[in-house]
């Protein structure tokens, strides 16, 4: 997955098509990276997400810039639309161009049960979420890590929480 920022060549752009023109590029890619990580395009401004498409191919510009020919809206990502981006630019950040696993944005699903509490629980990849009555909510991490909440807001599919993970032993 190839992220964009397009704060500067996107700041005009309104509508849908006029964000994936501007995504499109001519952007400062390495072959390697592109062999890589050229399957999926996001466009991101401050630091939300403006789109997401499938990328048909890339074409070398005479200066060795990537554009990338694009199919339309990925439908694997096309949730991520409107959310924070998953990689953050910082101000006087030279480098619009930033490279993520697709694997690692991927979503995974597991079956959600009902325990005898009444609660909802879902276990994957060693986490658990229990979801009570009241819809309050824990989740564990795996092993003997610790969840710090850094912020949380709502947001279209719920609520937006940051996070991070406290591996140290206490």
């Amino acid at each position: 997955m190839i992220l964009v920022n397009i704060n500067r060549s996107g700041a005009k752009a309104v509508t849908p098509e006029q964000i994936k023109d501007v995504a499109r590029g001519a952007w400062v890619l390495s072959e390697s990276s592109e062999k890589e990580y050229a399957d999926v395009l996001v466009a991101v401004r401050k630091n939300t997400v403006v789109g997401a498409w499938d990328i048909a191919k890339t074409k070398r510009e005479d200066d060795g810039r990537a554009t990338f020919v694009l199919k339309k809206k990925s439908s694997e990502f096309e949730d991520l639309i409107g959310q924070e981006s998953p990689v953050v630019w910082t101000q006087g950040q030279a480098n619009p161009v930033k490279l993520v696993e697709t694997t690692t944005m991927q979503q995974k699903s597991s079956a959600v049960e009902l325990t005898r509490e009444g609660n909802r629980r879902v276990q994957l990849d060693g986490w658990t979420l229990i979801v009570y009555p009241d819809d309050r909510a824990r989740i564990s991490p795996p092993g003997d890590s610790r969840i710090i909440v850094e912020s949380a807001f709502p947001g279209p599919s719920g609520a937006n929480v940051t996070v991070r993970i406290d591996d140290r032993k206490n």
